[in-house]
């Protein structure tokens, strides 16, 4: 049953505001007033459905989601304190006037910034893509193992001949060997530490690094995965399984506005969430085996097999994007929902203490802030689809090794 609520409240404050003259003969004249004026406001709505025996439910997955939504916007006004300070000058027959104001200063008209519906949708298919390879849970390629069966067998009988290789020179004393056999070439006697050696050692070093991250760990990765897969499929499973996942992304600045007697400051600050959630059963674990160990997906192994495919994933994750595809086979789907959260906010502070030569003067306090929630839940009768894979942030330890070791080994091919 639908229960949408909404309201509104508005708190009013005061300002106190006055004139203090100072005359010829020194007597002094204070005028002052007060006024009202809306110095908070907050606003919000909600949407939800009721869970009919909602109380009567005792098992913690039978539980429907429904959807639910819920906005508010805060707002406090400027606020705080104004003086302004005329010459004797101006005056004629005064000596000085002084005008004082504290309180609430009219409305708040700043506005706070938000986030695209574009960079909204990229965050829910990181969730989504991400979620779904977690329901997936698979543990190994073994199709990439079979289609790469030779490469596999020439890695490993390579490496043991390295090994066979500098073990046989140590037995005989000889380190220099030794070390060749393993990759790292020592300095000739006649160049040492020159050019040629560099290069050499660069090129070694490089093809050791790739290897070992697209050789020997999803190799070793994979037998892992395989094992773990197998002892999984024999293991007693709860009636319903829960997987989530979740992404953020945060931004913010901070705008500086000079005017003649003041400086205002303008933060503006935004973060947003989404939060995936899925349930399901496992009602075909051979099948759901099957999926786990990379056998049921000929789009992934295609990918995975085409070459150069992993420079291509450093910027778009294209292999995650095509390995979600048969994350629900073999299962049954429940139930899932998908929770957009957004929360903006802008703070802006006015300060001044300015005086003149001529005798004007301005102190000014002044303060203002809007805060905006809105959180969303979206619910799923079927398992989500992959969404369109989202450009990621190149940088990192990882991405720039291997970045630096393939254009090390390109270059040496020339």
């Amino acid at each position: 049953m639908a229960s949408p609520t909404s309201g509104s409240w508005i708190r009013m404050g005061t300002r106190n505001s006055g004139t203090r003259t100072v005359w010829g003969d020194g007597s002094v004249t204070d005028t002052s007033t007060t006024t009202s004026e809306e110095a908070e406001s907050f606003s919000y709505g909600r949407y939800s459905q009721s869970t009919p025996g909602f109380h009567h439910t005792h098992h913690k997955y039978g539980l429907p989601m429904n959807k639910w939504t819920y906005t508010c916007t805060h707002t406090w006004h400027w606020q705080g304190s104004y003086e302004q300070t005329y010459p004797q000058w101006l005056l004629g027959s005064k000596r000085s006037r002084v005008y004082h104001s504290d309180g609430v200063f009219g409305r708040n008209n700043e506005y706070t910034d938000s986030f695209s519906s574009t960079e909204l949708t990229v965050l829910r298919n990181k969730a989504v893509n991400k979620c779904l390879n977690r329901m997936k849970d698979q543990k190994a390629n073994l199709a990439e193992v079979m289609a790469t069966v030779g490469q596999n067998v020439s890695m490993v009988a390579n490496a043991m001949s390295a090994i066979g290789k500098a073990l046989s020179a140590l037995k005989h004393g000889d380190m220099a060997n030794a070390a060749k056999a393993l990759g790292v070439m020592p300095p000739s006697s006649s160049g040492g530490f020159n050019k040629t050696w560099r290069r050499n050692q660069s090129k070694a070093l490089a093809n050791g690094w790739l290897q070992l991250q697209y050789g020997w760990k999803p190799l070793l990765s994979d037998i892992y995965g395989t094992i773990q897969a197998l002892d999984q499929r024999f293991k007693k499973r709860i009636p319903l399984q829960r997987v989530s996942s979740k992404e953020s992304i945060s931004k913010d600045r901070t705008v500086v506005r000079t005017y003649s007697n003041e400086i205002q400051y303008d933060t503006y600050r935004c973060e947003a969430s989404v939060r995936v959630i899925l349930y399901y059963a496992i009602t075909q674990p051979n099948l759901k085996t099957l999926s786990q160990l990379g056998i049921t997906n000929p789009a992934e192994l295609a990918w995975e097999l085409l070459r150069w495919s992993f420079v291509i994933d450093w910027l778009v994750p294209i292999g995650g994007y095509l390995s979600a595809f048969d994350a629900s086979l073999g299962c049954d789907f429940a139930k899932g929902c998908s929770t957009t959260f957004e929360k903006y906010q802008y703070i802006g502070v006015m300060t001044g203490n300015n005086a003149n030569s001529s005798g004007y003067g301005m102190k000014v306090n002044l303060q203002a802030r809007i805060e905006r929630v809105i959180v969303g839940r979206e619910t799923y009768v079927a398992p989500p689809l992959p969404d369109i894979p989202w450009a990621k942030d190149p940088i990192s330890f990882d991405h720039l090794a291997n970045a630096t070791a393939l254009l090390t080994q390109l270059k040496s091919k020339r």
